[in-house]
């Protein structure tokens, strides 16, 4: 089926059939349009393409799309809370001793009888 798919939009050369993937090596007059019509048509069979040149010669690697899962929301919410925090939690430490935050860290750290404070 990937092999017709293939066949209607490039002229096959060559072909490697492994367990992961199918690599073609092709041939076209019109390389983006007959890529862009392969990758419509294989997405719809829940394959993903990828065209490249090696040695002046097309090549296009077909594999099985990986299966999404739903995404959970509230990771997504959770993230987004804690990004949120964080600027601001930075941005008003670094408002509060006047964007002077390195060099207050660097004083409390020698007043602590730090060893690299000589």
């Amino acid at each position: 089926m990937v092999g017709n798919l293939v066949e209607n939009n490039f002229r096959i050369w060559d072909f490697v059939l492994s367990s992961e993937q199918m690599d073609f090596l092709v041939e076209s007059d019109s390389k983006k349009e007959s890529f862009s019509n392969l990758l419509e048509n294989l997405r719809k069979e829940g394959y993903l393409a990828k065209m490249g040149e090696s040695n002046g010669e097309l090549t296009l690697s077909v594999q099985k799309a990986p299966e999404s899962e739903e995404s959970n929301i509230w990771i997504n919410i959770l993230l987004f809370i804690a990004t949120i925090g964080t600027t601001f939690g930075v941005a008003g430490y670094w408002y509060l001793y006047d964007g002077n935050v390195l060099k207050r860290s660097f004083v409390l750290l020698c007043t602590s009888n730090y060893p690299g404070c000589a």
